[in-house]
C-alpha cells in the first residue's frame, strides 16, 4: 500500500481533471495484483469518496481494465490491462506557435477629398422682357418697375388697383369694341388675335346693336308673358 499511498498523497490535494481519478484507482490495483479490493479500501488509500471510487471502478470493469471478483462486497481485482490504464496519458502535442506580430505598416497617404464646386449664385431678382427702342429685347427689374408704375399712375390719377396687366387689358378691350383689327391691336401688345380674344377682352357685357335686336325681335312676345302673368 505504500505506492498507493504515495500517488494519493500526491494527488489529492484539489479537484482532480477528467479521468485522473480512474487513472489513480487502476494505479492503486495494479500496486497489488494478487490482493482483492474494494472500492472503501482503494478510496482510504488515495483520500477520496468511496462513491467516487467505485464509480472509477465500474468504469474500468466496463473498459476491461478491472474484474469484478465479488458482488456483496464488491471486490476487484487486476486484469492484463490495468497497468495501461494506470499509465499517464501522454502529453498533447505543443501548439502551433503564434505568427509574429504584424509590423506596423507606415500609413498610406490620404488622396485629398475634390475640391468643393463653387457656391451657387443667388439667382437674379424677378425680371420681365422688355422692348427697346433699338428693337432689341432686354430685361428690366420687376421692383423697379413696380416702382416706376407707382409713380406713373399717380402722376396720371389713375385708381388703386390699376396694374399693368389690367390696362393692357382695358386697351384691348377698348380697341376691339371700337372695331380696330385684332392683328394690329395683339401686335401692338406683344400677343396673338386668338389670346387677345381670350384673354384681353372682357366678356358677358351687353352690346347696344345685340340688345336692339333682341328687344326688337322678342318685344312682342315678352309683352305677352307679362300680360299672361298680370291676368
Amino acid at each position: 500500500m505504500s505506492t498507493t499511498s504515495t500517488t494519493a498523497t500526491a494527488a489529492a490535494a484539489g479537484r482532480l481533471p477528467n479521468g485522473e481519478l480512474r487513472r489513480l484507482v487502476a494505479a492503486a490495483l495494479a500496486a497489488e495484483p494478487v490482493r482483492e479490493q474494494s472500492p472503501r479500501e482503494i478510496a482510504a488509500g488515495l483520500g477520496r469518496s468511496s462513491g467516487a471510487v467505485g464509480n472509477a471502478l465500474e468504469a474500468l470493469v466496463k473498459s476491461g481494465h478491472a474484474d469484478l471478483t465479488s458482488a456483496a462486497p464488491r471486490r476487484y481485482r487486476v486484469t492484463a490491462t490495468t497497468a495501461t490504464a494506470a499509465a499517464r496519458p501522454l502529453l498533447p502535442p505543443p501548439r502551433r506557435p503564434l505568427p509574429p506580430a504584424r509590423r506596423n505598416r507606415p500609413a498610406r497617404p490620404r488622396t485629398p477629398p475634390p475640391p468643393r464646386p463653387p457656391p451657387r449664385r443667388s439667382r437674379p431678382a424677378p425680371a420681365m422682357w422688355w422692348p427697346a427702342p433699338t428693337g432689341r429685347t432686354t430685361t428690366r427689374n420687376l421692383k423697379s418697375m413696380s416702382r416706376r408704375w407707382r409713380r406713373l399712375a399717380a402722376a396720371l390719377g389713375l385708381p388703386d388697383g390699376v396694374t399693368p396687366h389690367s390696362l393692357r387689358k382695358h386697351v384691348g378691350t377698348e380697341a376691339v369694341e371700337a372695331r380696330l383689327d385684332a392683328t394690329k391691336v395683339a401686335d401692338q401688345l406683344g400677343n396673338t388675335a386668338r389670346v387677345l380674344r381670350n384673354a384681353y377682352v372682357r366678356r358677358h357685357q351687353p352690346h347696344a346693336d345685340v340688345t336692339e335686336l333682341i328687344g326688337n325681335r322678342l318685344a312682342s312676345a315678352l309683352d305677352e308673358v307679362a300680360r299672361r302673368r298680370a291676368s
